[in-house]
């Protein structure tokens, strides 16, 4: 059987005022079934009398404290519930009408398959993980007409013959016609699902997911080694050991931020005139016979229109990030058959008050995901050294090691042989020195399908990225010759 690959599109979309109406409704119903579902598996507890004597608004809350003090074993028991639970039985027997006029049978059904199929992998990865994973929870629809999501199945959605108009579910039933698609390369795969997401920014996309034959970027082989440094320092945001940098464009996005913090003060001044209003109406209601209106956040325009434009600029910021991250380390998978990196921790990181800032906006992680992928796909290696290893403090040439040498110091002289060095760029080339030590130990291949493994880590356990095997390489004996 031939084997076939993943691979997404995420496109801009333009739909019509009905039309988002429409796609809004389905995020809305979405979620409907999602608690829908989740109030059938908690049921058991919910019905207890401790929690019907609660107020309704601390009911959810009761609940999810009794199944956390669960042990594992009354916990697997009481998610066993979601297996004999039928979609079609729940929207088939809910008979509301919503404003709009439509029911959950108007919705795209074919969307509910994956709204069971999410809150399962959710149960699984909770009784895998407890500490990382929590309880599946109940979901608000109170943002819905901001932001929000669904996925559709593929037998429902049309794409045109010249790639620029969608139709996905029962667009055509309620003579919605076609939404309009911004121009995107085509694939020659089949289409597997459907994503449609709306962000606060009041702007629409669609993520395609094809099944292929291939990937469809071909990386060509070049028998080259880099290793990198990242960091927040000076002119440079990735180093490579050659002296070539990449730098993320941090006046574009100084300017969007001075921007934001201006309109978060303009925002600020209209939060507060409306809480001045409310205080004025309702204690001018306590006197009235006849209540005057609270007015409602959703009803003031202008802090809307405010709060619209914060979220494209931050939109933009994104945007620009990404448009740099994704050519640079396409760049980067080009020119390279083998990368090192650090196996850095941001989330620890950024728990230094100093530097957080400058390490949130850096997008570390965004850059190591987007790198392994990339890598991975072209069958080429990307190695992950250990994080304590002292790279920057240690003399690439003869191997001293200064314990003294601070973030300040952008460069150095080592005091043995006397060796001027930049830090980021001796880190780099004692990144790459490691990454290939570890490359020689940890390389291997998976038990179950033959494929190489690509991502190499200091673990010896590891997971085969093709087939999903687990595997197990015993590090080999250090050779005693250099490694060129």
């Amino acid at each position: 059987m031939e084997e076939k690959v993943l691979e997404s599109r995420r496109i801009r979309i333009y739909p019509t005022k009905d039309q988002q109406a429409y796609l809004t409704f389905n995020m809305f119903a979405n979620i409907k079934m999602w608690n829908a579902l989740l109030a059938e598996v908690y049921k058991p507890v919910s019905e207890l009398d401790e929690v019907q004597a609660l107020p309704r608004n601390k009911q959810s809350k009761e609940v999810y404290k009794r199944i956390e003090r669960m042990s594992w074993e009354e916990q697997r028991d009481l998610f066993k519930g979601l297996r004999g639970l039928s979609t079609k039985a729940i929207y088939d027997a809910d008979e509301t009408v919503f404003e709009s006029g439509w029911t959950l049978k108007d919705a795209d059904t074919s969307m509910y398959s994956y709204t069971l199929r999410t809150l399962k992998t959710a149960m699984s990865n909770h009784l895998k993980n407890p500490r990382h994973f929590g309880i599946p929870r109940f979901k608000t629809t109170m943002d819905v007409e901001n932001q929000g999501s669904y996925t559709s199945g593929a037998h429902v959605c049309e794409i045109s013959e010249d790639g620029k108009y969608l139709r996905v579910g029962k667009l055509k039933r309620f003579k919605l016609g076609l939404i309009e698609m911004a121009n995107h390369y085509p694939s020659d795969g089949r289409l597997y699902k459907v994503t449609i997401k709306h962000e606060s920014s009041d702007t629409w996309y669609v993520s395609f997911v094809f099944e292929q034959a291939e990937h469809t970027v071909k990386r060509p082989r070049t028998g080259l080694a880099a290793g990198i440094d990242l960091n927040v320092t000076g002119n440079s945001h990735i180093v490579l050991q050659d002296g070539t940098r990449y730098q993320l464009p941090y006046d574009k996005i100084r300017k969007l931020e001075q921007k934001i913090e201006k309109e978060n003060v303009k925002r600020s001044r209209k939060y507060e005139q409306w809480k001045k209003e409310v205080a004025i109406i309702e204690e001018d209601n306590k006197k009235s016979l006849i209540p005057k209106h609270v007015p409602t956040l959703a009803e003031r325009s202008n802090y809307q229109k405010n709060k619209k434009k914060i979220a494209k600029l931050h939109l933009r910021i994104k945007n620009l990030k990404k448009d740099y991250i994704k050519k640079t380390c396409s760049k980067l998978a080009n020119e390279y058959d083998v990368i090192v990196m650090e196996d850095l921790a941001v989330s620890d990181m950024e728990k230094n008050k100093y530097r957080a800032r400058a390490i949130t906006r850096s997008n570390f992680r965004e850059i190591r995901d987007t790198l392994t992928y990339m890598m991975d796909w072209a069958d080429k290696k990307i190695v992950f050294i250990d994080r304590w290893s002292p790279t920057s403090k240690r003399c690439h040439t003869c191997g001293y090691i200064k314990h003294n040498l601070k973030l300040s110091d952008r460069k150095w002289t080592c005091p043995i042989c006397n060796s001027h060095h930049d830090q980021d760029i001796n880190a780099a080339k004692n990144i790459l020195d490691e990454g290939l030590d570890l490359l020689d130990k940890m390389n291997d291949s998976c038990k179950k399908c033959g494929h190489e493994r690509t991502v190499i880590t200091t673990d010896e356990k590891w997971t085969c990225t093709k087939c999903g095997a687990k595997n197990k390489t015993t590090p080999k004996e250090e050779n005693s010759s250099d490694v060129a």
